[in-house]
């Protein structure tokens, strides 16, 4: 890494923590936190880094919460 780069990162005190996918699988599963929760800490991470590491070539927000939210209404 060049002496000029930017370290990102996106942990923060949220849904996610700074747990693992199966951390995170395990406390949904417990109903600590939600799949909604989850995917609307994900995105706002994805939104905070995005700009600085340029991964995201097409963003499917609304796809996502739309998704989560039939499948937590069991539709």
């Amino acid at each position: 890494m060049s002496e000029n780069a930017k370290k990102v990162h996106a942990f923060k005190d949220d849904a996610l923590g700074e747990l693992d996918a199966m951390a995170l699988a395990a406390r949904i599963k417990k109903k600590e936190i939600s799949a909604k929760e989850a995917v609307t800490a994900s995105i706002e991470r994805a939104q905070a880094v995005n700009p600085h590491i340029n991964a995201i070539v097409t963003e499917l927000y609304d796809r996502a919460i739309e998704t989560v939210g039939h499948i937590c209404s069991g539709h």
